[in-house]
């Protein structure tokens, strides 16, 4: 977790603080994750989280990361 606003730098940091961050780098023949893409994913929800301050929780599950971006497959959105 962060604070807002969220940089880039922070993002990155974020993303290699997290206990399975060796696979963003590819395993089992698979390539690495584009963390370009992921780090974008996170300033976009931390930007909505900052335009929106009646938004108390977001949940995205599952978001599947790969070479060409990510993909968010279900949301949810809870406001005030």
């Amino acid at each position: 977790m962060r604070l807002l606003p969220l940089t880039e730098e922070e993002a990155f940091k974020m993303l290699h603080e997290i206990r399975s961050a060796p696979l963003l780098k590819g395993f089992r023949g698979q390539p690495a994750v584009n963390e370009k893409s992921v780090v974008n994913g996170l300033l976009r929800l931390a930007q909505i989280a900052e335009q929106f301050p009646d938004i108390v929780e977001i949940d995205l599950n599952p978001v599947l990361a790969h070479a060409d971006g990510i993909v968010v497959v279900d949301a949810r959105i809870l406001k005030h």
